[in-house]
């Protein structure tokens, strides 16, 4: 999840602004784990109160023994190396996503600038080919962004919006009973039919800007496929364990 914070940050020597971030709840690490620490503070407490009412002399002895214990092996794991190795790790994953988010804008003003003309066939193509680019986008978030799949609710809602022609919608549909992968790549594989259609017509005047069109079209292509890998491979369970284990030692 996205936050947008920094309007909240001193700027011009605005009195009391860090304290406004840091009580800030939505996108907060208060918000993450206020569940887990309640469920720690109530044992904690149930613990400490045992301890106190409930234990004799001899029972409080080996109680404190069992604790002693316990703080001996708290060292033997590395909590400080194995924080710092994780948040390093989702840091650079979250970076990572943020710079594999496709952007329709500069394939815009590619195939504007070199499919020109303002009769109807070169407007056309000129809007079939961004859409096809915004469709495969749309795919690709509907894949990895629960929210954005339950605003489209399927491929009807892809065709309500205007992403997708009835026809366009069979096509996707029927190699959706021959294969699960994703589809994303389908609408560009249009796109790039389209531009060749385009180069046959002398709708683009050379084989350089065909070219040049294909490439942004394709680097769409890439930034959709980076994304979906971002939300298919996560960070190894194993890194996530061990981190939550040592974070448990440490408490």
């Amino acid at each position: 999840m996205t936050v947008v914070y920094a309007d909240m940050m001193a700027s011009q020597g605005n009195f009391g602004s860090f304290w406004r971030l840091l009580a800030r709840w939505r996108g907060s690490v208060y918000k993450m784990v206020w569940q887990d620490m309640l469920v720690y503070t109530i044992l904690f407490l149930i613990l400490s109160l045992t301890y106190r009412l409930a234990l004799n002399d001899a029972q409080k002895t080996s109680f404190e023994m069992v604790v002693m214990h316990c703080a001996r092996f708290r060292n033997v794991i590395p909590v400080s190396f194995v924080l710092g190795f994780f948040v390093s790790l989702v840091v650079s994953r979250w970076w990572g996503m943020y710079q594999s988010l496709p952007w329709p804008d500069t394939t815009s003003i590619v195939v504007s600038s070199l499919i020109p003309g303002q009769d109807a066939e070169s407007c056309a193509i000129r809007g079939t080919i961004l859409r096809y680019v915004n469709l495969s986008i749309a795919l690709t978030f509907c894949t990895v962004s629960p929210a954005v799949k339950k605003k489209f609710k399927g491929l009807n809602g892809l065709v309500a919006a205007g992403y997708l022609t009835e026809d366009e919608m069979i096509v996707i549909e029927t190699l959706d009973t021959r294969t699960k992968e994703h589809k994303t790549w389908v609408p560009i594989m249009w796109a790039c039919k389209l531009v060749d259609k385009a180069r046959k017509a002398n709708l683009i005047s050379s084989d350089t800007h065909q070219k040049t069109v294909i490439g942004e079209i394709l680097i769409v292509r890439t930034k959709c496929g980076e994304l979906i890998g971002w939300n298919t491979y996560n960070i190894p369970l194993v890194y996530t364990q061990y981190f939550h284990q040592g974070t448990i030692a440490v408490r």
